[in-house]
């Protein structure tokens, strides 16, 4: 009794706090309604499941001054109607919209929106422009009907596009990108990568038959799983981390490796045979490739040998 008591008072006061008093809002409850205070003063992160009917209510009363938002089960007149009146936005989340009339287009975004992410909006087949936005990092996973992705803004810093079959390739990268994630099955070609590029990480991109050129840019960690390309380019000299995994059509490593490189993960690669000569600064290496490992204890029982003598 005595919990049920605070919880009672705990609803009570919650139309008493003020932004500062919240850093995230699980909006599922009536007394929610109530809720009041000026939201530009500070930046909560809202979860509304709108499903519910009293969330939805209440954000259509306050979305004007939320700045980040995530709205679960949304269908695709809320979407729509919230949006025109999101004049703070900026961090919006939708995810795990698999409603009837669920989101398969998206409406013109809000200029100073910074951070888009689409998580299993699955009947999504396009998104809108997004130049003249301010995002700078666009999360895109498992939306399986979005066939490309339109020109994107010079302010984009991330970009990752996750389960996301039917996407063929990529429009030209901005120059201020810094991080790229891609798990794409369809993707058959990427672009030039910018100089500013720092992580890299292609996996299970089967289409995709070789990689562009990666010398020139400030890649530092570099993953590729799950893939047929039977090698990899030049890797630029700041490279700290290398990852191929379950690569059965790989041969050989880029030579010479990264002088500055620390960890080399290598698996499932069957195709290959040896490893090409390890830099002085490394100082872990993952095998999982019996060659490859037969190869590498036979040249550290060799170097042994000499030393010895």
């Amino acid at each position: 009794m005595e919990k049920l008591s605070q919880c009672l008072g705990l609803c009570a006061s919650l139309s008493l706090f003020t932004p500062k008093q919240v850093c995230v809002l699980n909006c599922c409850c009536q007394s929610f309604q109530a809720l009041r205070g000026s939201w530009l003063q500070s930046k909560p992160r809202v979860d509304v499941d709108v499903s519910t009917p009293s969330a939805l209510c209440w954000l259509r009363k306050n979305v004007a001054s939320i700045r980040v938002l995530e709205l679960i089960r949304i269908t695709q007149q809320q979407l729509w109607d919230l949006l025109q009146n999101a004049r703070a936005l900026t961090d919006l989340t939708v995810s795990n919209s698999s409603v009837p009339d669920a989101v398969s287009r998206l409406p013109t975004l809000p200029q100073q929106l910074e951070r888009l992410a689409l998580y299993n909006c699955r009947r999504l087949a396009h998104l809108p422009i997004l130049l003249g936005t301010r995002v700078k990092e666009l999360c895109l996973v498992s939306c399986h009907e979005l066939v490309a992705l339109p020109e994107l803004p010079g302010t984009l810093q991330h970009l990752e596009c996750y389960d996301c079959p039917n996407i063929r390739q990529l429009p030209d990268l901005p120059g201020g990108l810094s991080s790229l994630h891609l798990n794409c099955s369809s993707l058959q070609v990427l672009p030039e990568l910018p100089r500013s590029m720092t992580a890299l990480v292609v996996e299970s991109c089967q289409g995709l038959e070789q990689l562009p050129r990666l010398i020139h840019t400030a890649i530092t960690k570099f993953s590729i799983i799950h893939s047929g390309m039977q090698r990899i380019p030049t890797l630029p000299p700041v490279v700290k981390s290398v990852t191929a995994w379950d690569m059965p059509e790989l041969q050989q490593l880029p030579s010479p490796l990264p002088p500055n490189m620390i960890l080399l993960c290598l698996a499932g690669n069957t195709a290959l045979q040896q490893l090409p000569v390890l830099p002085l600064q490394l100082t872990r290496l993952d095998v999982l490739d019996a060659a490859v490992w037969r190869q590498f204890q036979k040249c550290r029982n060799s170097q042994t040998s000499d030393t010895s003598v």
